[in-house]
């Protein structure tokens, strides 16, 4: 009996050194499958949104062998792309760090996850969000109807929606948009292009700072009839596309455009 208890014994022992060692070759296995193939960095850092904000989706370390959060914890966040990581022929990993509507993280929270999870453009509950941006060619607002929904419900927008309500039967072009930003955008996809400094002043959120909303689209209507832009003719611009942006308050970019600008579709 002794014998057959040490038998076993040895067995057992035997068997747990097996499985230690299985475990350890399968962890060694997962963490070696794990190699940066190639990486590629963004200067313009694109945005993303959660495709599902109701599915789990973890940011992961550099070795993937840790999960960092849980993007489902975050649903109103957007998330800036810095580089990608290809790490086989079909797993493309990208490294992106949260941007929150109310509030900046006190630690970061950034890491690495698949591609798939992840959509392109702002997160789309604009109720949230303030003072987005506009840039050129990074197509962040990812369609017309993308952007016309940001300036209906985001807090920020008032003046752009007082605006708009000028001009009520053309329709609002983020490419248009983008041009005004910066002129060297889409200009060719556009023709008679009208662009009124005069006009354009009232939306630099640097300038008149005593007035008030309702007094700066008081002011902006002003210049567009002293500019021959009367309500009549503005009701008969419905071959016209309109570019917009405004912001409340200017963080961290320089050399932006303010302002609207008309033109008709070049197709």
């Amino acid at each position: 009996m002794h014998k057959t208890i040490k038998y076993l014994a040895t067995i057992a022992g035997i068997l747990a050194t097996m499985t230690v060692a299985v475990n350890t070759i399968q962890t060694k296995a997962s963490a070696s499958s794990y190699q940066i193939i190639k990486t590629k960095y963004y200067s313009h850092a694109p945005k993303f949104h959660a495709k599902n904000k109701t599915q789990n989706a973890y940011l992961w370390n550099k070795t993937h062998t840790k999960k960092l959060h849980n993007i489902k914890n975050y649903p109103n966040s957007i998330w800036t792309l810095t580089k990608s990581e290809i790490v086989r022929k079909d797993a493309v990993y990208y490294y992106v760090t949260a941007a929150s509507p109310n509030k900046r993280y006190h630690t970061p929270v950034n890491g690495r996850i698949w591609r798939g999870y992840l959509t392109k453009g702002y997160n789309q509950n604009y109720a949230v969000w303030n003072n987005l941006f506009v840039i050129p060619g990074n197509h962040d607002f990812v369609s017309d109807t993308d952007y016309a929904n940001y300036i209906q419900k985001s807090p920020s927008q008032a003046l752009t929606r007082k605006v708009l309500a000028m001009f009520p039967n053309s329709k609002v072009s983020i490419d248009l948009s983008e041009n005004l930003v910066d002129s060297k955008y889409y200009s060719n996809a556009f023709t008679d292009t009208i662009s009124l400094p005069s006009v354009n002043t009232y939306f630099d959120p640097t300038k008149y700072t005593n007035l008030s909303t309702n007094q700066r689209a008081a002011a902006i209507e002003q210049a567009l009839n002293d500019a021959g832009y009367t309500q009549a003719k503005r009701d008969a611009m419905s071959n016209y596309k309109i570019g917009i942006y405004y912001c409340t308050r200017l963080v961290d970019v320089d050399e932006v455009e303010f302002g609207l600008q008309l033109a008709i579709p070049a197709n």
